[in-house]
């Protein structure tokens, strides 16, 4: 059996299986900048489930003038300076609690002893009466998210996990002169999601440990609003809530382009006159179960119809309308106004700008409506005047792309709308509430 050497407390490792582990978790490790050299130590670690992170860090509690635990902060605590360098300078951290946003109070309502867990890691009082409360208010400082893609799988397992990092991962503080950098990272081996610590510059004996909240996010503005809230920062004053019109970047990032015909001459075909069954062609289950008009069949080949229902997004109108006579149940660039942010966008076009002493948008009809993608810093601003004028402030955030309210939240705070951006694309309206009161008999 070959071997090849770690240097690591002289373990060694087979190098076929690393090789395997590589290979199999490449993508991950490159999406997440993690360097090759600790690619030996982190399979080690996977493999024997070592939680070794104490050895080399210890958690430091701040207090205030009365003794109460206002922060934490993460140090080195041992003898030695700690070098990036250092193959075995990667970490696995647990994570205390994953979960689903619409689940979260059910689950916390079980789990009596998660909720005191929780408390603590979250520093809410022990004379907090709500701890549930107070844990779905205060959880957005230290939740992280991710996604699993599933080949085959429904537009219900595109919703994101939220996870908390444990209290060692949840102490490490924010600097934008970070230390180390942190990474989600799902294990093959056990089918478990850890989180990934190592070092990206050289650490001193007693020196903190921090990471960069906002790896990646290089505007400043944006990293701006989405620190806001570990910060508090007051955008109100300085970031002018006005939306304007985007520019064409915007209408096409994301979206695939369409095709035209070059001309408006093509032959139409008039089905009303047609004295045969007219072929349907449809990838939609419940027009493949429900059409039973008999002057209609439908046909397995999108060639043979007269008729194409899809639900995918089609794209090639020039062939459609130059090489058949078929007719489709979409249109061009029909994107403007049955994806939410476009329709704001182009119904925002011919309306008056936000009435600064209201603060009411137009047109009447229309929901306030922002893209947290683009939109970020001028939402924070609207959000916090609507605040100093005592506004309603709750809001419907949602996902741009999907429907049947998955992944669709209703909050009025301000710290959740800033972080369930960080799950995807999103959305977010003010809507008018209809309050029903219930009168018990």
């Amino acid at each position: 059996m070959e071997y090849n050497h770690v240097d690591h407390g002289d373990v060694l490792i087979n190098k076929a299986l690393l090789n395997s582990f590589i290979d199999l978790h490449r993508s991950q490790l490159e999406l997440s900048g993690v360097p090759q050299i600790f690619y030996p130590t982190l399979f080690h670690k996977l493999q024997n489930q070592i939680f070794d992170a104490g050895e080399y860090f210890g958690i430091v509690e701040v207090e205030n003038d009365e003794g109460d635990t206002i922060k934490r902060k993460v140090r080195v605590t041992g003898e030695h300076n700690l070098l990036k360098t250092d193959p075995s300078m990667i970490f696995l951290i647990d994570h205390a609690y994953t979960y689903r946003i619409n689940n979260i109070r059910n689950e916390l309502e079980q789990l009596p002893q998660l909720v005191e867990r929780l408390s603590r890691l979250m520093l809410i009082s022990s004379d907090e009466e709500n701890k549930i409360d107070a844990i779905i208010e205060n959880m957005w400082k230290f939740n992280h998210t991710y996604t699993l893609a599933v080949d085959g799988g429904n537009a219900e397992d595109r919703e994101p996990y939220w996870y908390i990092r444990d209290e060692f991962g949840s102490a490490i503080e924010h600097s934008e002169q970070a230390n180390i950098r942190m990474a989600p990272f799902l294990s093959m081996i056990d089918g478990q999601m850890y989180t990934l610590l190592w070092l990206i510059e050289d650490v001193e004996c007693n020196e903190s440990i921090t990471v960069d909240y906002l790896c990646g996010t290089r505007d400043e503005l944006t990293r701006r609003a989405k620190l806001v809230p570990w910060t508090d920062d007051d955008l109100a004053e300085d970031i002018d809530y006005e939306q304007i019109e985007p520019n064409e970047q915007y209408f096409n990032t994301g979206r695939e382009s369409e095709s035209l015909p070059s001309s408006d001459n093509y032959s139409i075909i008039d089905l009303t006159k047609v004295n045969r069954i007219i072929n349907v062609f449809t990838d939609v289950e419940l027009i493949r179960n429900h059409l039973l008009d008999k002057r209609f069949q439908i046909v397995e080949n999108q060639s043979d119809a007269d008729i194409i229902f899809t639900r995918k997004h089609f794209k090639d109108f020039k062939k459609l309308c130059e090489d058949t006579q078929q007719l489709i149940n979409q249109f061009p660039f029909e994107n403007v106004i049955n994806i939410k942010d476009l329709l704001a966008v182009m119904c925002r076009r011919t309306s008056p700008a936000i009435n600064h002493q209201t603060l009411q948008s137009y047109p009447l009809w229309l929901p306030t409506t922002f893209n947290l993608t683009y939109e970020l810093p001028k939402f924070i601003s609207y959000y916090q005047n609507r605040e100093k004028k005592n506004l309603d402030n709750h809001w419907i955030v949602k996902p741009f792309n999907l429907a049947r309210s998955i992944d669709t939240h209703v909050t009025q705070n301000l710290n959740a709308i800033i972080r369930l951006a960080d799950s995807g694309p999103k959305v977010k309206y003010l809507e008018t509430q209809m309050i029903i009161t219930l009168h018990p008999k």
